[in-house]
């Protein structure tokens, strides 16, 4: 059986500690809709997102009854931990269930403190949603990687809800209604906003057409830190990119090999 994990929302807090952090999660949960709404028709909201409003709503009402509606008339309050450290041990597992390697953006938090304290803790900074570009390849490319970022940062906190509502401290959590749509909606805008940072990195040139490249190979053929599942590459020597029923080791080791060490020339460039 898997390590219990104090849960993030408990009827056994106080109405106060669960008052806060269910703030929390209604931020949480908006920012990374922002990211799937539908710029050209209305309603603008993503189709699927007053679903996944509900679900996890409801989930938040779940552990208020017991507080509302003590069975013997008492509510028991039991140590609610600290939001913070529960609320980033959410959010970095859930960076592993998004595939995201680092967290670059501050999702848009009601709290100026928190805020501060998510950058601090992940080294990450508040991308403005309407701030003015320069006009240019640069401002381009500049706006392509804040786009990436902050899609990232949606994916991650979309999947840091499963955490934020479940009641469950052994996992097994239900899913959450809508879910995958909206997932889905986000993945496929982040992948748009990876190649306009590989079109504009590669108009510029130099150390950001550098960086572009080393971005392009994290994401689909090279992992710089060992302890990470390694991508399949074999199907990259392959005509029409098949991956064949077998192959040589050695084949494998010394494309991986070449592949690290043009990585680690660029890279240290």
């Amino acid at each position: 059986m898997p390590e219990a994990k104090k849960l993030f929302l408990s009827w056994t807090y106080s109405f106060e500690v669960l008052q806060a952090r269910c703030n929390i999660v209604e931020d949480v949960l908006r920012y990374a809709l922002k990211g799937a709404e539908n710029q050209y028709d209305a309603p603008y909201a993503h189709p699927k997102a007053a679903l996944l409003k509900a679900d996890v709503k409801a989930r938040m009402y779940e552990v208020f009854r017991p507080l509302v509606m003590p069975k013997n008339g008492k509510a028991m309050v039991n140590p609610a931990g600290d939001t913070n450290e529960l609320l980033f041990a959410a959010f970095e597992e859930a960076r592993t269930y998004a595939m995201v390697d680092q967290i670059k953006a501050i999702p848009h938090f009601s709290s100026p403190e928190l805020t501060s304290a998510f950058g601090k803790k992940f080294f990450a900074r508040t991308i403005s949603m309407g701030a003015e570009v320069h006009p240019s390849v640069e401002g381009a490319f500049d706006q392509a990687r804040a786009n990436f970022q902050q899609c990232e940062s949606r994916l991650v906190a979309l999947h840091s809800l499963y955490t934020l509502v479940s009641m469950n401290q052994y996992g097994n959590v239900p899913e959450l209604m809508g879910f995958d749509e909206i997932r889905k909606t986000l993945w496929e805008r982040r992948q748009k906003f990876l190649r306009d940072i590989a079109m504009f990195g590669g108009l510029l040139g130099g150390h950001r057409a550098k960086a572009v490249a080393c971005m392009l190979a994290r994401e689909s053929c090279h992992k710089t830190d060992p302890a990470d599942v390694q991508y399949s590459i074999i199907q990259f020597l392959t005509a029409d990119g098949v991956v064949p029923g077998r192959w040589s080791a050695d084949q494998d080791e010394a494309f991986r090999k070449d592949i690290a060490l043009k990585y680690r020339e660029i890279d240290e460039s």
